[in-house]
């Protein structure tokens, strides 16, 4: 009987979904629009009825609840907003959104959440997906690269629909395609400004794509592992392998501690950018959503903004760009790190550096030297350049910042066109570089920087390769050389392209491949400038950047399944 609640349910989410599509992507008519409404409101309801129902139809209610919690939280909260939109009927904020002509966002926005969710677990606990999954016994990397191709198909059906523009009308396929490709990669490179060529729809579909993507793709994997059954059994051994985890409830702890750092860092980075935000714009609420969607575009290194010049009305203002700057920074050290970061700083403090685990110190090492030797390189280079006439503070911003954000932001606090042939090539190797692993960096990772460095420093010498006080390992070694391999024949490959569709080869297609190779999303202001072969070359650069170093690590470690990283390894990829 279950069965059957939970494919109503299904049916009932997609009914929801068309629904909430037709109504806030198409402009239709008053009478039109208050039929959806009330399809919505019985879409909700009939969710409601059906999840009690399964109280009823079970053994064991008391534990129901505790297996299916998080589906009754969605239950209560659905309902919670369905009556508060009835119960505030008349008060300033309901007039204040009927004039902007929603006057139940929240509603609308959790009927949209929760009618996703079930959709989406009921597609992958359904039969006849997993039965078709296991025929098709599909190569992770395979797996990793289909995930993002339907994230940014959806991402792409969304910013083409009429009122996800502006102007109320589709900003065409290809920009489109671009921008949902840019969004759900985390690069930030753009052919049009989102700011003003995208209305709220189309930038809360922007929000979305970053978040889903910024999660990680192991997360993303990892979570098709544990709600897809036998069909992505395979997959979710590989994430454990990458992840240095060896059981399906190690995944289940290591997902649940991603999500809570990841919303719980992005809703304090909101509340400390919210008042910067509203002294720049007029509206509180705008200001509210500006906070938002810039945290999480910083949190998962994504580089999109909402004001015409990015960061540049922040220049001056040092709470605001330290805001940024530890998001950014946080959201590139990788999960793993960020969790053991308070424990690392007390032993550190004490002195006590081997009780912090050897891959930790090499992210934050790594992560340390780049970012202070990166913007001192920024400073010295630019002081007569781009930073000339600025004041101290200023200055140090400019120089510190433009160092985070090369790895893997794209935020700017003013043009990177500006910048000097030395503080070009000095971006490009920050921008190859990236975050570090199991993060929302793109790059080859520092981890990977810092074995090659170890391994270059033993041929130099002729002494064994140790790094963090322990020998390499051969599989760290192999990862790594497959990784810059791998990564560097994609830059090749992408420059080539670029030459071959733009009809020259310059040092500014290369910074754009390497920008879009690693998730960067800075620019010589060349990507707008693109033929439509140019910008399809770079949307396949951010889809292989993206999905690329976790790819070669997941083959390459198939590939030799008999070699081992040893105690307290160090992650790559």
């Amino acid at each position: 009987m279950l069965r059957w609640v939970n494919a109503a349910m299904a049916l009932a989410a997609v009914a929801a979904l068309g629904v909430l599509i037709a109504e806030y992507g198409f402009d239709l008519g008053p009478g039109v629009v208050e039929s959806l409404h009330a399809a919505e409101a019985a879409a909700a309801y009939l969710f409601c009825a059906l999840q009690l129902s399964k109280l009823f139809l079970v053994a064991r209610p008391l534990q129901l609840l505790r297996r299916s919690g998080f589906e009754f939280a969605l239950l209560f909260l659905l309902g919670f907003q369905l009556l508060a939109a009835a119960g505030l009927e008349g008060a300033p904020e309901h007039a204040y959104l009927s004039r902007h002509g929603n006057p139940a966002p929240l509603a609308a926005a959790t009927v949209l959440f929760v009618q996703g969710y079930v959709l989406a677990v009921a597609g992958l606990r359904s039969t006849w997906l997993q039965d078709a999954l296991f025929r098709l016994r599909l190569h992770p990397a395979q797996t990793l690269l289909a995930s993002f191709v339907v994230l940014i198909a959806g991402g792409t059906a969304l910013l083409c629909l009429p009122n996800a523009s502006a102007e109320g009308r589709s900003i065409g396929l290809l920009d489109a395609l671009f921008t949902a490709a840019s969004a759900a990669c985390v690069t930030g490179l753009s052919t049009v400004d989102i700011g003003s060529r995208f209305s709220t729809l189309g930038q809360c579909v922007i929000l979305a794509l970053i978040q889903i993507g910024g999660l990680g793709i192991l997360t993303l994997t990892a979570a098709a592992a544990l709600v897809g059954g036998r069909g992505l059994g395979s997959q979710a051994r590989e994430v454990g392998r990458l992840l240095e985890v060896e059981t399906v409830p190690q995944i289940r702890r290591l997902l649940m501690k991603v999500l809570g750092l990841t919303f719980g860092i992005e809703a304090l980075g909101a509340a400390l950018l919210y008042a910067p935000m509203v002294s720049r714009l007029d509206d509180p609420f705008v200001g509210g959503f500006y906070a938002i969607f810039h945290s999480v575009s910083a949190f998962c290194n994504a580089g999109f903004g909402l004001f015409p010049d990015s960061l540049a009305p922040f220049r001056g203002h040092s709470a605001a760009m330290a805001t940024f700057s530890a998001l950014i920074v946080a959201g590139g050290l990788g999960a793993p790190v960020l969790e053991r970061l308070p424990r690392a700083v007390l032993s550190a403090l004490r002195g006590r550096w081997r009780e912090i685990p050897r891959h930790a110190r090499v992210v934050l090492g790594a992560s340390l030297l780049l970012t202070l030797g990166g913007g001192a390189c920024f400073w010295l280079l630019e002081r007569g350049g781009r930073l000339a006439g600025s004041t101290p503070e200023e200055a140090f911003w400019g120089s510190l910042f433009l160092s985070i954000t090369a790895r893997t932001a794209g935020f700017d606090v003013g043009r990177t066109a500006a910048l000097g042939g030395p503080s070009v090539a000095l971006l490009v190797a920050l921008m190859f570089v990236g975050g570090s692993p199991a993060s929302t960096a793109g790059g080859v990772k520092t981890t990977s920087l810092a074995v090659a460095w170890a391994w270059l420093r033993s041929r130099l010498s002729g002494r064994a390769p140790r790094l963090a006080g322990r020998p390499l390992q051969a599989g760290e070694e192999g990862r790594v050389r497959w990784v810059l391999a791998g990564m560097g024949g994609l830059a090749l490959g992408s420059l080539l392209l670029l030459a071959l569709f733009e009809g020259r080869a310059d040092g500014g297609l290369l910074f754009e491949a390497v920008s879009a190779l690693g998730t960067v999303g800075l620019s010589l202001d060349v990507t707008p400038t693109l033929s439509a072969g140019g910008k399809l070359v770079i949307i396949l650069t951010m889809l292989f950047g993206r999905v690329g170093p976790a790819c070669l690590v997941l083959t390459w470690a198939l590939r030799h399944p008999d070699v081992k990283t040893g105690a307290d390894p160090i992650s790559v990829g």
